[in-house]
């Protein structure tokens, strides 16, 4: 309403942190507002949705990884789960006490993707009070299509409200 256009700057994978909390004061002082945990691997912190999936890496959030998700929440940058296993996310949920993010996640009901996310999953985000960012990419929409993407952020609307969904 008064015409503000803001941006985050994020990491994507949590890999960046190294096995140094301090890195996440350093990322934090650089600007850096959010930290995807994974990526499409498995890292010092948790257990990626890819490897549980494509390669049966079945881990959690690893001692080091519950570290840095408190570190985090201490200096107040965003958790970002969009890529992260199922196991972990449950254990990001249990362990933050702040609102966390998919910065860029979509709805498995509507696309079996195994990067989307259940609707207990989504149901978790938005208790924190956190949002869920749709992404437009064919493989999470589950095709090429314009009301793909609205099927993705009304389903989200319509589960959770539409303070918790966002375009990621």
């Amino acid at each position: 309403g008064e015409g503000k256009i803001c941006g985050l700057i994020g990491i994507e994978g949590g890999t960046a942190v190294e096995n140094d909390l301090d890195n996440v004061n350093r990322f934090f002082d650089m600007g850096v507002r959010y930290i995807g945990l994974t990526w499409n691997n498995s890292n010092l912190i948790a257990s990626s949705a890819k490897d549980e999936v494509e390669r049966g890496i079945q881990g959690r959030l690893t001692d080091f990884g519950v570290q840095v998700v408190q570190r985090m929440d201490e200096v107040g940058m965003i958790i970002d789960i969009s890529h992260l296993g199922e196991a972990s996310f449950w254990d990001v949920i249990e362990t933050s006490k702040n609102p966390i993010i998919a910065s860029h996640s979509n709805v498995y009901s509507i696309n079996p993707h195994y990067r989307n996310l259940s609707d207990e999953q989504i149901i978790a985000i938005a208790k924190t009070g956190g949002v869920v960012q749709v992404s437009f990419h064919n493989s999470f929409l589950g095709g090429s299509s314009l009301q793909l993407i609205f099927d993705h952020i009304d389903y989200i609307k319509n589960l959770v409200g539409a303070d918790y969904v966002g375009i990621g």
